[in-house]
């Protein structure tokens, strides 16, 4: 049985199938789900990934007489997934085979709890990981005649998203959507026929889990260059590219522009502070100022999370949040179950331009307001250490220290977080500034403490 504790991370669990995990080991998962959970539904939906359908079968086996019933949800999102979870008031339990943006040899599970509660490496996966590391004995003896039945769920996903628009002011739009080979090549067609004035430009629609063209991460250099040259050539008013299982989202304008998670979370949150006034948005500790500005000056409230899913759903639970952005192109409604839904949040970007009147590349320009760095990454031998020292090197002139993940600290005219990756084993630099030149500068010094620090910077 292969069944690496590496493979259990804060949001998910990811793998490189035959190395790190197998079908047993994966049958070994669904048993610890059980006696954990205790789910008598569990739904179960995957993506376009090869070792997708023996994942699929191996948690079935793995299930069976330990669950009433299981749906089989077949070819889905990861934010259809959380929909799931929220909106049928019977299932317990939601297993999305997926892993993200990550390359073909790569697959994985998020798993979601009843009510859209995730189950993140705080909420139980690593709790998950010691029970089945150590072994364990079920505490209860099940029996079930287990029910698998197949279970559609797509005119409630497109109907719930679509109660959200205003369609009849949507206006035309002509974009090019690069679907990298994934799941939003499966459903973007399914939404077309409702919207007749989007003007869609398919990149890589086919579904192959061994992704021919490139790996369906949005902010992979070959992704960008062939949808940037695509929009200049069809002349059209935006593009857009999704990632692997379809729950993140970029914006690229006609000029072949991409929008930062921190304008497009501005945007969002603009429009929707325009629809539901005064209320509160998040957004992550890396997400930069112009948010800020932009709902303080419409009356809304701001507050910052930490980096990840599990935790700015949580925090939208406690807080009552109105919406969520994260840097990395998540962005989480409260109308649908505090989850991040990629599809709504294109459909709303369309639906504010269209309100607005402004075009793309005008709003690239109105959101763009601060420089930034960029990710940079770094191997360190102790990370905690060298955030510390940061933090203690860095934190005497600071206006705010925010120590919740890593270390963000804010001055007069700039700002930077240092935190360690929840996913690989690096440290992540972030910086913004009100100019290039101060941008250069404090980048500069940040960059020198490092490489005093034995920080060797690193190319994801």
């Amino acid at each position: 049985m292969l069944l690496k504790p590496s493979i259990f991370h804060d949001y998910d669990i990811r793998a490189i199938m035959g190395e790190d995990l197998d079908e047993e080991g994966v049958e070994k998962i669904a048993a610890g789900l059980v006696e954990m959970f205790h789910p008598k539904v569990v739904a179960i939906g995957y993506d376009m990934r090869t070792t997708s359908p023996q994942i699929y079968q191996a948690l079935l086996k793995g299930l069976k007489g330990k669950v009433k019933e299981i749906w089989d949800l077949g070819l889905i999102s990861t934010d259809m997934s959380y929909f799931v979870a929220g909106y049928y008031s019977g299932v317990d339990l939601v297993i999305m085979i997926t892993a993200s943006h990550n390359p073909a040899e790569f697959n994985g599970m998020k798993i979601t709890r009843g009510g859209a509660y995730p189950v993140g490496g705080k909420d139980g996966l690593y709790q998950l990981r010691d029970l089945l590391i150590k072994g364990f004995v079920p505490s209860i003896k099940l029996n079930y005649f287990t029910q698998a039945v197949n279970k559609d769920v797509w005119s409630d996903w497109i109907k719930e998203n679509l109660k959200l628009i205003d369609l009849p002011k949507m206006k035309h739009f002509k974009v090019v959507i690069d679907a990298g080979n994934s799941m939003a090549g499966y459903f973007i067609p399914k939404f077309q026929k409702y919207l007749p004035n989007l003007e869609v430009i398919p990149l890589f629609f086919e579904l192959d889990g061994s992704f021919p063209n490139h790996i369906p991460n949005p902010l992979l250099p070959s992704a960008i260059k062939t949808v940037q040259e695509k929009v200049k050539e069809e002349k059209a008013d935006l593009g857009v590219l999704f990632d692997g299982d379809g729950d993140r989202m970029f914006l690229m304008d006609g000029k072949g522009r991409l929008f930062s998670g921190t304008q497009t979370t501005a945007l969002l949150a603009e429009h929707l502070l325009d629809k539901y006034p005064r209320s509160l948005i998040l957004h992550n500790i890396v997400t930069g100022r112009v948010v800020k500005d932009v709902v303080e000056a419409k009356g809304g409230k701001v507050e910052i999370t930490p980096v990840g899913h599990s935790n700015i759903k949580r925090i939208m639970r406690r807080t009552g949040a109105l919406f969520g952005g994260e840097h990395s192109g998540h962005y989480f409604y409260r109308q649908l179950y505090y989850a991040d839904n990629a599809i709504l949040s294109f459909l709303l970007a369309l639906e504010y331009a269209s309100l607005s009147g402004l075009s793309f590349a005008q709003l690239y320009d109105k959101y763009n307001k601060y420089p930034q760095s960029g990710e940079i990454n770094f191997r360190v031998d102790d990370k905690k250490k060298v955030i510390e020292d940061i933090k203690n090197h860095f934190s005497s002139n600071a206006k705010r220290v925010l120590d919740f993940d890593g270390v963000r600290l804010d001055y007069d005219d700039y700002w930077f977080n240092v935190r360690a990756s929840n996913t690989q084993p690096l440290l992540r630099l972030n910086m913004e500034a009100d100019n290039e030149e101060i941008l250069k500068q404090h980048l500069a010094e940040v960059l020198d403490f490092l490489e005093k620090e034995e920080a060797e910077r690193v190319e994801e």
